[in-house]
């Protein structure tokens, strides 16, 4: 990389660099790298190769296995990885604006699609006016509205971090039809892999909480001065047409860990659970081997009978 700023120094250059070696398995080998990257941004800066470029660092995701993803704090970096963009200081001049949004961006509500749309308005600039957040990517050189939410960027509820959830009760009665939902689920996966694939039981749960709309959103109809919105007239009927529930839980054979979100209708009391919604959060090694060139998208879920029996 280095090399080719002094071989093409007039040319236009694009580079995407990728590692995951040192950080796939275990985030604690990332701080190996710290000193050569530190020597490598260092370089590039004193000898003002960063002068004509925007510099963007970021994660696909955080750790999505070990003891770090069974804490909040690593729900949340799988949920929110890590960011970080460096504009030259000349930019910082011209276009106070663009650096003034992407500051006020870092507070809100992002998601790759946009920095997707970002490159593209580097290329082809188009403004920096209030982004338009019908649209599923915007770029971040333009104000993101703070009441962007999920819906808006389209963010399924499960890998939403933006959302508030209560605990309930382990003993909670709906508990049980949830777990239940997500083992038959879990075992539908593998049917037709059932001479290879063990049926799985739930042998534990750990935690479960509950997210609904609040009440007094569902009550909300219109204001009652004018539109100016500080009153509200709170006698809309809407009713609650869902429930989400997220459990955690552990599974046998194989001491599987799951982060599972499950959607209730309330109407036609049906729970659902949608693969997607589903996180498998420790590590199943081989014992899925059976199924990798079968059926690769079974492998969370498939324990082989052959490793219960080695």
């Amino acid at each position: 990389m280095k090399e080719l700023f002094y071989i093409y120094p007039k040319k236009r250059k694009w580079f995407f660099l990728f590692h995951s070696e040192m950080s796939h398995r275990d985030n604690n080998f990332l701080s190996q790298m710290d000193e050569d990257l530190y020597e490598h941004l260092k370089g590039l800066h004193s000898e003002k190769q960063l002068d004509q470029a925007i510099l963007i660092f970021l994660a696909d995701h955080g750790a999505r296995f070990s003891t770090v993803r069974a804490t909040a704090q690593g729900k949340q970096e799988e949920r929110l990885p890590y960011f970080g963009i460096r504009f030259p200081e000349w930019f910082h001049q011209k276009y106070p604006n663009i650096v003034e949004n992407v500051k006020t961006n870092s507070q809100r509500l992002v998601t790759p699609f946009d920095v997707h749309e970002t490159l593209h308005e580097i290329l082809h600039f188009t403004g920096t006016e209030k982004a338009n957040i019908s649209k599923r990517g915007v770029s971040l050189f333009k104000l993101i509205p703070d009441e962007r939410n999920c819906d808006w960027a389209h963010i399924d509820p499960h890998w939403c971090a933006c959302m508030e959830w209560t605990k309930i009760g382990l003993d909670d009665p709906i508990l049980k039809r949830v777990t239940k939902k997500i083992i038959s689920t879990f075992n539908n996966f593998t049917k037709p892999f059932r001479k290879e694939c063990a049926i799985l039981e739930i042998i534990n749960v750990t935690s479960a909480v509950m997210l609904k709309v609040k009440d007094a959103v569902l009550r909300f109809r219109d204001t009652s001065d004018g539109g100016r919105g500080r009153f509200g007239k709170m006698d809309d009927k809407t009713e609650h047409s869902k429930i989400l529930y997220q459990v955690v839980l552990t599974t046998k054979p194989g001491d599987g860990v799951f982060e599972v979100t499950v959607t209730h209708q309330l109407k036609e009391n049906k729970l659902e659970v949608n693969k997607k919604d589903i996180s498998r959060t420790n590590k199943y090694g081989n014992a899925s081997h059976c199924v990798v060139n079968k059926e690769p998208f079974l492998r969370p879920y498939c324990y082989c009978k052959d490793v219960m029996k080695t």
